[in-house]
């Protein structure tokens, strides 16, 4: 667990360090929305996280954004349509009082700053496994940074 972030440019074929998270933080969420990085959840020194925050690529600073509803350590992240998604992983009851959260994920809007609860979502056993229904979402917009990078 640490906050260190290296940044890689493909356009440059170069590493190179960027500052640190405000949180260290290990097996979070993370998903990039335009020249952002949004990261939530994960395991700190002691404890699984609710907190999340946001990484300005253009000013290298990291920005505290509201903690979501649930702590959730090994979770996944995604964008979709301007949003970042935090799925499943495994967490505990924070402040969400009706039950498990087994099949859920929480949604972050940067327009509003605030998270919505996405309960019972397809899952098996252990995980949830949406992944097949974002997929194409995914690989649509990393087709238009690809494009936008003039990698395609």
């Amino acid at each position: 667990m640490c906050g260190d972030v290296i940044v890689y440019s493909a356009l440059t074929n170069q590493w190179t360090r960027a500052s640190s998270m405000k949180t260290p933080r290990s097996w979070f969420a993370a998903a990039v929305i335009g020249t952002q990085v949004y990261v939530a959840g994960g395991q700190g020194k002691a404890r699984f996280l609710d907190s999340a925050e946001v990484y300005d690529s253009e000013t290298d600073t990291w920005y505290t954004i509201p903690s979501m509803g649930n702590v959730r350590s090994s979770c996944h992240g995604a964008a979709l349509d301007g949003q970042f998604w935090v799925i499943a992983g495994e967490y505990n009851k924070n402040q969400y009082d009706d039950g498990e959260r087994k099949g859920s994920a929480e949604v972050f809007d940067p327009l509003t700053g605030s998270w919505r609860f996405i309960p019972d979502m397809w899952l098996d056993s252990h995980k949830v496994w949406t992944w097949l229904q974002l997929l194409p979402y995914i690989l649509t917009s990393l087709f238009y940074q690809w494009c936008n990078l003039g990698f395609l």
